[in-house]
């Protein structure tokens, strides 16, 4: 079950497979974390010119693999402000 699961995560979605410079890859090893599909998803369903606003884990701003979540609401949304709160 859980392989097609990740199969299905695969297709519909692309950043959790992003790369950085040089071709090294830093996410979909095999793991997906939920976050990361639902940020993508919902950039899919926004209607152009659409607001969206999202409370996202930690993870967004210190893991590597978060890399193309990041890209994809620096370079092709326009992301107003990002607060960061530590336990």
């Amino acid at each position: 079950l859980k392989r097609g699961k990740d199969r299905i995560a695969h297709r519909l979605y692309r950043l959790h497979r992003a790369r950085l410079a040089g071709g090294r890859r830093l996410a979909g090893r095999g793991t997906y974390d939920a976050w990361m599909l639902f940020v993508e998803r919902a950039h899919q369903l926004l209607a152009a010119g659409g607001g969206l606003g999202l409370v996202l884990p930690g993870a967004f701003h210190g893991s590597e693999g978060a890399a193309g979540v990041r890209r994809l609401l620096v370079d092709q949304m326009r992301l107003r402000c990002c607060y960061s709160f530590e336990n």
